[in-house]
């Protein structure tokens, strides 16, 4: 499994794709496994931000995270997960307790993709994504992402895409 993490913005669904497609493998992102626990979240609640809906049903979409990554891997014996693992990386006892849920005998690498919170805040504002809207809003500059702990290969996310495909596959396989 190649876990793509780093912040919003930062590009992390784009790497995961083109690795996927590369290397011929599913693409398990965090977004499009639980969009329907989003959805039924808004069902309930359609008043709520999305910010405090993803906040509320945090555990369960990594959850249901780990049951999509375990399912790829034990159909295509690799894949690409991509979600922010912000908590995940930066305590290695919830990342292990994660490697643990998808339950099958792997290896694992952890690509972060670094970038600084100029570049990052202008990412956000040209995709203008609801998600974004309200930091966007608040933020003249963003605060640092947080480094991860855990083992991991740092890319630089202003690199080219072909360039941070090939950074990661000159560690990854």
């Amino acid at each position: 499994m190649i876990a793509i993490s780093g912040p919003a913005g930062s590009g992390k669904s784009t790497l995961a794709n083109e690795l996927a497609a590369r290397l011929l493998k599913p693409h398990v992102d965090l977004d499009d496994v639980t969009i329907s626990l989003l959805h039924a979240a808004r069902v309930k609640d359609d008043s709520a931000p999305e910010a405090v809906l993803l906040s509320e049903l945090r555990i369960e979409r990594y959850q249901q995270l780990a049951q999509a990554t375990r399912l790829a891997l034990i159909e295509h014996g690799t894949c690409i997960t991509s979600a922010p693992f912000t908590t995940h990386l930066q305590q290695p006892l919830i990342w292990s307790s994660w490697l643990d849920e998808v339950a099958v005998p792997f290896h694992s690498t952890v690509v972060w993709l670094d970038l600084n919170s100029e570049d990052r805040l202008a990412r956000m504002r040209k995709r203008a994504s609801v998600r974004d809207a309200a930091l966007v809003a608040s933020a003249g500059v963003l605060p640092p992402a947080s480094t991860p702990v855990v083992k991991h290969i740092r890319v630089d996310a202003r690199a080219s895409l072909n360039a941070q495909v090939e950074h990661v596959l000159g560690f990854a396989l």
